[in-house]
């Protein structure tokens, strides 16, 4: 059963750990359930029942916006519906277009951050403008409307849908005879365009769209990114876009001065954020090293390698990660670099 435990349950309190300890008994069962409720396209009335929390976030407490609101569904609904994407996950991949790349197989993050880094690059060595605004909107997730939501289900989620009516064939970079206007990641957007004031009619469009279902782009968390001077800043209705020459998208930051170094501290940083999280754990004296070295490999090198792909690696910059990945591991070994240690963990 491909869920994750740990989860708190819905209103029934049946736990996922329930399910997975009873699958023998309960998988005819709940097939038998599941069959009947597609034949009849509905579900007991309970089972869709849930409760809404309020998980804070950052910044102010006293400030709404700064919370999540988390709905607490049945465990047995989840699989129902999990049941119902898994077969039809095939069919709607196959009509996504390769702009967005979440919560699609073979697709991640690094898909697009390689793409913008190769954009910019390119820009750079045939000295092209480009011009970029990375979106944020307001609670994508929570202030959509629920006509909009049921309506765009047949075409395959909301923000699709907003893009399959915005007229930008001819926008954006030319790539390989093909114009790339944006890259999307579930709602993380960056759009892409050749001129500023190109890049503010697509803004204004996508604005207008995006707000006939209800979502609204968060115009203080957008911001503008331009290989060029942004002479004339970018606007939504009234405010102004913020300019910058650096951004977190998708979790690395992207720069116009294609230097990778405050990344590759970005990510070290992580590594040892991880590290001091587990510090009783991996510096213990009583615990074996083969689970130090499993938690490393599966929580501190991910985080410190996370992105690495689209880096230009150089030798010195190998050689900093090397010399971070040696100090932590002498933090688990509990010793100094001048005790003489051989390689071997042990």
């Amino acid at each position: 059963m491909q869920m994750k435990t740990g989860k708190t349950p819905g209103n029934d309190d049946i736990t996922t750990e329930m399910l997975k300890h009873g699958h023998g008994t309960l998988v005819p069962v709940l097939m038998r359930l599941f069959n009947t409720c597609l034949t009849w396209q509905d579900t007991p009335k309970h089972m869709a029942d849930s409760s809404t929390i309020l998980l804070f976030k950052k910044g102010d407490p006293l400030q709404l916006k700064n919370y999540r609101p988390i709905s607490l569904l049945s465990v047995i609904y989840k699989l129902l519906t999990k049941v119902i994407n898994n077969q039809a996950d095939h069919i709607l991949d196959k009509s996504q277009p390769p702009e967005q790349a979440s919560f699609r197989r073979n697709f991640s993050t690094i898909n697009h951050l390689h793409s913008l880094n190769e954009l910019i690059e390119k820009t750079h060595e045939y000295q092209l403008p480009l011009y970029m605004l990375f979106i944020d909107f307001e609670k994508a997730f929570d202030s959509v409307e629920v006509n909009a939501v049921w309506s765009a289900i047949q075409e395959q989620a909301c923000l699709e849908q907003i893009f399959r009516r915005l007229p930008w064939d001819d926008r954006g970079i030319n790539t390989n005879g093909r114009c790339l206007s944006n890259l999307r990641f579930a709602d993380d957007i960056v759009l892409l365009a050749n001129t500023a004031d190109e890049l503010q009619q697509m803004a204004s469009e996508l604005n207008d769209e995006a707000g006939q279902v209800g979502l609204k782009i968060n115009a203080s968390k957008t911001k503008a990114m331009s290989t060029t001077p942004l002479l004339n800043p970018i606007h939504l209705d009234d405010s102004e876009i913020e300019a910058v020459d650096n951004y977190i998208y998708l979790g690395q930051l992207i720069t116009i001065v294609r230097d990778h170094t405050r990344e590759i501290r970005r990510r070290k940083q992580a590594g040892w954020a991880i590290l001091h999280q587990y510090r009783n754990f991996l510096t213990s004296h009583i615990v074996d090293m083969k689970y130090k070295r499993r938690l490393f490999n599966q929580c501190i090198i991910p985080a410190m390698l996370y992105g690495s792909e689209c880096w230009a690696l150089t030798k010195k910059r190998r050689d900093t990660m090397t010399a971070a990945q040696r100090r932590m591991e002498r933090a688990m070994e509990g010793v100094n670099i001048l005790d003489k240690k051989t390689n071997d963990w042990g």
